[in-house]
């Protein structure tokens, strides 16, 4: 169905809690929807980790209670707004909470890409607690969006989703940050550290993306990070980054989250 066709009613219930796909895998859709028709159900719980959309405001999400891990990207607004609540935890702790039912989720509403030939849903953009959040729900919900990459990674089969809405819409996009003197003084402090064959992690920012950049001259540098932006395609298209020397799932670039824009989006797309 279409997201004009979506009535929320009829899935979901009074008192509800939701989980949402986070980051760049917002289901943006999805979330307009409820925003429009969630005062009608009633009573309704929201989490989602971190949101870089912009949807969310204490007057959107006036119709259900949200709740997050933090004040992380346009989240900050809720929080000067005393509208959000702020379960502190890292994000690696959010899927054994929602296993366990500490953080409750009745409703799992996610961002994915179309099926492949199997049936199997790529996560897309976003691969941390999706998957705990599909097995606990009573419902799941999943926005198709056939703009989404199909990344090689965790994928939900199409008989664990029970509504399918169909977009074409440019997922969340994070733009690189604009990079200052400052930023680049500590990056070069920072990049001093990483010799040839360092495995890395990163975040995304100024100071992030200006270490990045200062890795140019590196050799065989590999990737295990919870998050990556768009400095990641410049070092493997310049051959720096081969996880050549990774101990550790060699040869592959292993990551939770990419946030950043439509270039790092198509890079992804099927990139073994």
């Amino acid at each position: 169905m279409s997201p004009g066709e979506l009535d929320l009613s009829r899935y979901l219930k009074r008192g509800d809690r939701i989980v949402f796909g986070q980051a760049c895998g917002e289901p943006t859709a999805l979330v307009e929807a409820l925003t429009a028709q969630g005062a009608d159900i009633g009573d309704l719980g929201a989490f989602i980790a971190t949101s870089f959309s912009g949807l969310f405001t204490p007057e959107t999400a006036a119709s259900f209670r949200l709740s997050s891990m933090g004040a992380i990207g346009a989240l900050r607004s809720m929080t000067k707004a005393g509208a959000l609540d702020v379960i502190p935890v890292h994000v690696s702790q959010v899927g054994p909470l929602i296993t366990a039912g500490v953080i409750r989720c009745d409703v799992a509403i996610i961002q994915v890409s179309p099926a492949d030939a199997d049936g199997n849903h790529s996560c897309g953009l976003i691969s941390d607690y999706v998957r705990a959040a599909v097995n606990k729900a009573r419902v799941v919900i999943a926005e198709i969006n056939d703009q989404v990459p199909f990344t090689f990674g965790e994928t939900i089969p199409a008989s664990a989703i029970d509504v399918s809405v169909h977009v074409s819409r440019t997922p969340v996009e994070v733009s690189p940050a604009k990079i200052g003197e400052t930023d680049e003084a500590i990056a070069r402090h920072c990049a001093a550290y990483i010799g040839d064959g360092s495995v890395i992690q990163t975040g995304v920012g100024a100071v992030p993306d200006a270490i990045l950049r200062q890795l140019s001259d590196r050799k065989d540098l590999g990737v295990h990070s919870g998050m990556l932006g768009d400095g990641l395609v410049d070092l493997i298209e310049a051959g720096v980054i081969t996880n050549a020397r990774k101990e550790i799932d060699r040869g592959v670039t292993i990551n939770g989250a990419l946030i950043g824009t439509k270039r790092l989006y198509d890079f992804a797309n099927r990139n073994t």
